[in-house]
C-alpha cells in the first residue's frame, strides 16, 4: 500500500471515448459541428469484428456516454463478466495506451482464466517489468454502446489499485480501453457531447485534418503536433493523461518558457510539473499550459504526448484507413490549466513529502519543491516517520490523513528524532502574483520609491546597473538608529578586543578602511510599498565609493535583485508605477543576459545598423556611445571584470552623436552622448563600464513600458 501526501502523477496512456450509430439514426449540432449519425444495416452484436484482443461488436445505437476523473480524463462504465461473477466498474479511453488494462485486485476478484499470450513490451527502463505479464481472459465486456466478448486483458498493478476516480459520481477506474480496441473501426471522440462513436463507413468532417504516422500506428499510437515558441514538436494524443509530457531534450530547450514549476524528487529520479507559455495548437494560442515530465529513462523520455488539458477543446475523428486525424474546435472547453490538479486530489493542499510503507515503517520517498525551493526544510528522502500528533506510526488511523490540515510529525533523520509541525498548502500560495507599486520620476529620468521599515521612511532610487543595494549616508543613519549602537564605535572596541597592541590612531584607521571597503552590511527587512513587502534585503554602505556624488536626499538605491525571485518586472514610465509579475508580456522583445557577478543585463541593438551589446540602466538619464560604438566588438562579462580594475582612459571632448537605435522592432532616432567622463558623478567603475558598453538610460525609455523577463531572459519595450 502506497500513501502520498501529494498524488504522484499516474504514469497511464490514455485517449479515446466511444459514441456510435444508431439503429434509426441520431443528430447533434453544436457552434461549429453539424453530425449527422445514418442507420448502420446489419452490424450488431451479431456482426462481429474478430481479433487476438476478443470478439468486438456495438449494442444498441452504438453511442457510450464519457464520465470524467477527478483530473477530467474520460472513462466508460462497462460490466466485465467471467463464468458466474461479474462486476461493474470504470475503463479509461486511453488513445496512448496500444492494449487493454486490468488491475490486479479485479483480475483476481472475477477469476480471470491466464492466457499464454505475452503482451509486447512498452517501455524500456525501470517500467518495463511493471508492464510485462501474461494476459487473461474474460467471457465478456459490455458498454452501453460495445460488446467484446472473450476479451484478453493485460493485467497491470497500479500503485493504488485504479487508474483515476470521480469523488463527485463515486467511482474509480480499474482498466484502460487502449488503441487496441479504438482501431476497430473510425472513430469519434467527442468532448462536446462527451461520447465516443464508431463508424462502419467513411466520415467527412470540417476541420484540421493531419495525416498520421504510419510508424506510430504500428505500434498503436496516435501521432499529432504542437507548437512552442513558433517550434514544431511531434509527438501523439493520449486522452489518458490529464497533462502535456514533454521529455527531458524538449524541456531543456524550452526552460524559457517555463513560468513555473514543481518538482517531486525521489531518490534517484525527479518527477516535474511545469506551466509552459506561447504553447500554439491546432492555431489555438495558451499561456500557462500544464506540462509533466519525469527525469528517468524508458519509452515516456523519448516521447512528447498531448493531453487532456488540450484535447478536451476539440470534437477528434480519426479515419484510420486513411491515416487521418481530424480536429474540430467546439468551443465549448476553457482550459482550466490547474497545475495542482495535476499533481494532487486533495482539496486541502499538501505537506510537502511522499509517504510509503516499506515493511513496517513509513518512509519519505519524496519532497516536493517549488521554483527549486524545497516546500519543507530539514526533512528528508528516506527518513522514517515515527508518529503523527503523538499517535505512533504503528497505531495510527489512515482514514483520517485526507481530512488533516495540519499535524506534529516526528521523523528519524540522520540517526536523530526531529520534529515537525506540518500545514497542508496550495501550490497557489507559491505561485507569483501581480504587485503595482507606484513611483516618481525625478528630472533626470531617475525612479525613485519610497518604502517603509519600522518607523522609518525610505527614498530609494531604482539602478538596474547596480551589483549591489547600497544605502548612503541618510540611510547608514536610519539604519543605525534601529540597532541603537554608535556603529564606528564599536567596530573600534573589536579592533582592539582582536589585537590589544594597536594605537588608537591604527585602530580608527582600520575602522574607517573597513567601512569605507564596503564591509559594513545592513539587512532590512519587511520594506513596504502598497502590497509589496520585500524579503530580507542586504545592503552595504560605502561612503568613499560615492563621495563624489551628490545623493544626499536619497537614503540609497537598489538593484533589481531587490524584488526577490520573481518572474518579470514591467515598468511603465507613462503611469509612474512598476507591475512584479505582470500577467501582460510586451509584444516587442529582445534576448536578454545576466551578468551573474555584477547582476546587471545586456541586451543585442543596433546602433546606425551596427549590431552590439547595451547595459540596460535605470538610473542613467541619457544613452550613452561606448567609446567603440562604430564596430561590432563584444565583451564578455569575464573581461568586464577585468577592465574594472583599471583606471579610466584618456577622457575626449563630448560628442552629441544622430543614431538609428534598433532594439528588436523598436526603432527610433535618438541623440547618443559620447560622454567626457569628467563632467558626470558617477563611481570609476560606473565611468568604466560606460567606455566599454553602450548605456541604455532615460532618454531611451521615456514615455514607454519596459519589462525585465527573468522567466524567459528576455527584454521588452513598446
Amino acid at each position: 500500500m502506497k500513501l502520498k501526501v501529494f498524488r504522484s502523477f499516474v504514469i497511464a496512456i490514455i485517449f479515446f471515448c466511444i459514441c456510435s450509430c444508431t439503429s434509426t439514426g441520431f443528430h447533434f449540432k453544436t457552434k461549429n459541428i453539424d453530425i449527422n449519425f445514418e442507420k448502420v444495416e446489419g452490424w450488431d452484436e451479431k456482426s462481429q469484428i474478430k481479433g487476438h484482443t476478443g470478439d468486438f461488436s456495438l449494442r444498441g445505437n452504438g453511442k457510450t456516454p464519457f464520465h470524467y476523473t477527478d483530473d477530467g480524463r474520460p472513462c466508460v462504465k462497462v460490466m466485465l463478466k467471467n463464468g458466474e461473477k461479474e462486476k461493474e466498474t470504470y475503463l479509461l479511453i486511453d488513445t496512448g495506451s496500444p492494449g487493454i488494462y486490468i488491475t490486479k485486485r479485479l483480475r483476481e476478484e472475477l477469476n480471470g482464466t491466464k492466457s499464454s499470450y505475452r503482451f509486447p513490451v512498452q517501455l524500456t527502463g525501470p517500467y518495463a517489468k511493471e508492464l510485462v505479464s501474461n494476459g487473461y481472459y474474460f467471457d465478456k465486456l459490455e458498454a452501453e454502446g460495445f460488446c467484446i466478448n472473450n476479451i484478453l486483458m493485460q493485467d497491470l498493478d497500479l500503485v493504488d489499485g485504479n487508474y483515476g476516480s470521480s469523488k463527485e459520481e463515486e467511482f474509480v477506474t480499474e482498466g484502460i480501453l487502449g488503441v487496441e480496441v479504438l482501431m476497430k473501426s473510425n472513430v469519434l471522440i467527442s468532448y462536446s457531447t462527451d461520447e465516443l462513436c464508431f463508424f462502419p463507413n467513411e466520415k467527412e468532417f470540417d476541420g484540421k485534418t493531419i495525416k498520421l504516422k504510419k510508424s506510430f500506428l504500428k505500434k498503436n499510437r496516435v501521432t499529432t503536433t504542437f507548437y512552442v515558441k513558433n517550434r514544431k514538436y511531434d509527438g501523439y494524443i493520449d486522452t489518458g493523461a490529464n497533462a502535456v509530457y514533454l521529455h527531458n531534450k524538449v524541456l531543456k530547450q524550452l526552460e524559457k518558457n517555463i513560468s513555473f514549476i514543481v518538482t517531486e524528487r525521489y531518490e534517484k529520479t525527479d518527477m516535474r510539473y511545469c506551466l509552459i507559455n506561447d504553447v500554439d495548437f491546432l492555431n489555438n494560442s495558451f499561456d500557462a499550459v500544464p506540462v509533466w515530465n519525469e527525469n528517468t529513462k524508458g519509452q515516456f523520455e523519448r516521447n512528447i504526448t498531448i493531453g487532456n488539458s488540450l484535447l478536451k477543446a476539440y470534437d477528434i475523428y480519426i479515419d484510420w484507413n486513411k491515416c487521418e486525424i481530424t480536429y474540430m474546435n467546439h468551443n465549448k472547453y476553457v482550459p482550466d490549466f490547474n497545475l495542482e490538479k495535476q499533481i494532487t486530489d486533495n482539496k486541502k493542499g499538501l505537506f510537502g513529502i511522499c509517504l510509503d510503507k516499506h515493511g513496517d515503517k513509513w518512509l519519505v520517498v519524496s519532497k516536493y519543491y517549488i521554483n527549486e525551493k524545497p516546500m519543507i526544510e530539514g526533512v528528508g528522502v528516506g527518513d522514517e516517520l515515527l508518529s503523527i500528533n503523538g499517535v505512533k506510526i504503528s497505531n495510527f488511523d489512515w482514514e483520517s490523513w485526507s481530512d488533516l490540515d495540519e499535524a506534529d510529525f516526528e521523523f528519524l533523520h540522520n540517526g536523530e528524532i526531529i520534529s515537525k509541525k506540518l500545514k497542508r498548502r496550495h501550490i497557489d500560495e507559491f505561485r507569483s502574483h501581480e504587485i503595482e507599486i507606484p513611483f516618481k520620476i525625478e528630472k533626470d529620468g531617475r525612479i525613485v520609491l519610497t518604502f517603509l521599515n519600522e518607523d522609518n521612511e525610505y527614498l530609494f532610487f531604482l539602478d538596474s546597473a547596480s551589483t549591489n543595494n547600497v544605502l548612503f549616508q541618510n540611510g547608514y543613519e536610519k539604519a543605525s538608529q534601529l540597532l541603537g549602537i554608535d556603529i564606528t564605535e564599536k567596530l573600534e572596541s573589536l579592533f582592539k578586543e582582536n589585537d590589544p597592541t594597536l594605537s588608537d590612531k591604527e585602530i580608527k584607521e582600520l575602522a574607517r578602511n573597513y567601512i569605507n571597503s564596503g564591509g559594513l552590511k545592513f539587512t532590512l527587512k519587511d520594506l513596504r510599498n502598497n502590497d509589496f513587502a520585500s524579503q530580507p534585503a542586504s545592503f552595504v554602505y560605502m561612503p568613499e565609493e560615492y563621495s563624489t556624488i551628490d545623493f544626499a536626499r536619497y537614503d540609497g538605491l537598489i538593484n533589481l535583485d531587490f524584488f526577490g525571485q520573481v518572474e518579470n518586472i514591467l515598468i511603465d514610465y507613462k503611469k509612474k508605477k512598476i507591475i512584479i509579475n505582470s500577467s501582460e508580456k510586451l509584444e516587442n522583445r529582445v534576448r536578454m543576459e545576466r551578468f551573474n557577478v555584477l547582476k546587471v543585463y545586456t541586451v543585442d541593438v543596433s546602433i546606425n545598423g551596427v549590431k552590439q551589446q547595451a547595459l540596460l540602466d535605470t538610473s542613467a538619464s541619457l544613452f550613452f556611445l561606448r567609446e567603440q560604438y562604430k564596430n561590432d566588438s563584444r565583451v564578455s562579462e569575464e573581461q568586464l571584470l577585468k577592465l574594472l580594475e583599471t583606471d579610466i582612459s584618456d577622457t575626449h571632448k563630448e560628442e552629441k552623436i544622430n543614431a538609428e537605435l534598433e532594439i528588436g522592432n523598436y526603432k527610433t532616432k535618438i541623440t547618443g552622448v559620447l560622454p567626457d567622463m569628467s563632467k558626470y558623478d558617477s563611481t570609476n567603475s560606473g565611468k568604466r563600464v560606460i567606455q566599454e558598453l553602450n548605456l541604455l538610460g532615460y532618454s531611451v525609455f521615456k514615455n514607454h513600458r519596459i519589462q525585465f523577463d527573468f522567466q524567459r531572459m528576455e527584454f521588452g519595450i513598446e
